[in-house]
């Protein structure tokens, strides 16, 4: 008769791996046992454990469905993603899932390093809804070499202070963009906006001191990386959840738990279909032997100069803000330009709707203004049958 064997199942190392993240205090060959028993799921061996308590007698008395089909767990619209596996048979489209991305050697001297910076990161300051906000960790910005044309974030021109990347950041751009460029793009279906390749030239430095450390919902704008571009996002230190759910419709939460030393792909598309976030957390999976309950998160972007170079000027004398529409059926797809002032309080309500083969990146008019749907955004396309056809992408 044919079962499951722990000897036989390829996937076993990496599933005790996840489990010790979740169940530190356990001894291997205790979660061992228990994985087993489940038939190899993580999900029913997670939930087994965290039942044990309520139970009477025997750790194992519990009702386990036999030869289930693995997926992940989902409660009120919320699916844990556990392993790569998972994410790429989800969201494969838009994420992926590295672990152990660095050698082990570096790893310690990038995290030594990283502790030795620290103190120059600060919380970003922004408004929203007329009200001041301070985010609750602490960021900062570097470049691979100096960027002569003006970078403006949250309102702010910030090419005057830039930061360059030391030797320990170049080595982890270069991983990553052999990475991207070797395994990622051969492998994936371009979309029409997308750059011919990935070059990192500019990384933002997160740093999470504690579990009550968060980083709000969210989609990073497109102003500096263009539409259709990566964000590769190096986790190191504490064990924390990556949130995702989709801008419009499926309002389902995706979670990735991201250990010391993974790499997480957003690919082209990502930042234009999801929202994403680090939500805090009541206690720590796993303290990380240096770091303790902190956390550094590295985001590598490519920074097109062919493209910033263009970048069109509100009445502000400032740089404008990149976003894609979402909000309304009608315009889901079209890429448009604000007024960057708005996160200072001081929106001076210039609007453009995008083109991006002009020189100028602006539409002329509304017939040719740049759109992207995702072929998996049926409503959309539904609603496209019964209207006039625009100029757009289908991807």
């Amino acid at each position: 008769m044919g079962g499951y064997a722990l000897e036989t199942d390829p996937l076993v190392k990496d599933k005790l791996e996840l489990l010790r993240l979740y169940f530190p205090l356990f001894d291997q060959e205790v979660l061992k046992e228990v994985l087993g028993t489940c038939n190899g799921s993580v999900d029913q061996t997670k939930l087994l454990i965290n039942g044990r308590s309520g139970e009477k007698g025997n750790l194992y008395q519990t009702s386990i469905v036999k030869n289930e089909v693995r997926r992940p767990i989902s409660q009120k619209k919320v699916v844990t993603l556990n392993t790569p596996e998972e994410i790429d048979k989800t969201l494969g489209k838009y994420v992926c899932l590295k672990r152990n991305f660095l050698p082990k050697d570096f790893l310690e001297i990038l995290i030594l390093h990283l502790e030795s910076i620290k103190h120059r990161t600060k919380p970003n300051e922004f408004y929203l809804f007329e009200q001041k906000c301070k985010a609750n960790h602490s960021s900062l910005l570097l470049y691979k070499e100096e960027i002569k044309l003006p970078i403006v974030y949250n309102g702010l021109n910030i090419s005057k202070t830039q930061n360059k990347f030391d030797s320990n950041l170049m080595v982890v751009s270069n991983l990553i963009n052999d990475f991207i460029n070797d395994e990622i793009i051969p492998n994936s279906t371009k979309l029409p906006y997308q750059q011919p390749k990935f070059d990192s030239n500019a990384c933002v430095v997160n740093y999470y001191s504690n579990n009550s450390n968060n980083l709000d919902w969210h989609s990073d704008r497109l102003s500096h990386i263009g539409p259709h571009n990566f964000i590769a996002s190096l986790s190191l230190g504490l064990t924390r959840y990556f949130r995702l759910r989709k801008n419009y419709t499926d309002k389902t939460i995706y979670q990735i738990p991201l250990p010391n030393n993974c790499l997480l792909i957003m690919k082209p598309g990502c930042q234009e279909e999801f929202k994403h976030c680090v939500q805090p957390i009541n206690r720590s999976l796993q303290l990380h032997p240096t770091l303790g309950t902190a956390r550094f998160n590295l985001t590598f972007r490519y920074y097109p100069p062919s493209f910033i170079k263009n970048l069109p000027i509100c009445k502000c004398d400032l740089t404008m803000t990149l976003r894609r529409s979402y909000k309304t059926l009608a315009n889901r797809g079209k890429y448009f330009w604000s007024c960057e002032n708005k996160y200072q309080n001081k929106d001076c309500g210039t609007f453009h709707w995008a083109n991006f083969n002009n020189k100028s990146l602006i539409a002329d008019n509304n017939d040719n203004i740049s759109c992207w749907i995702a072929n998996d955004d049926f409503e959309k396309l539904n609603h496209l049958k019964n209207s006039q056809p625009i100029s757009q992408n289908l991807q």
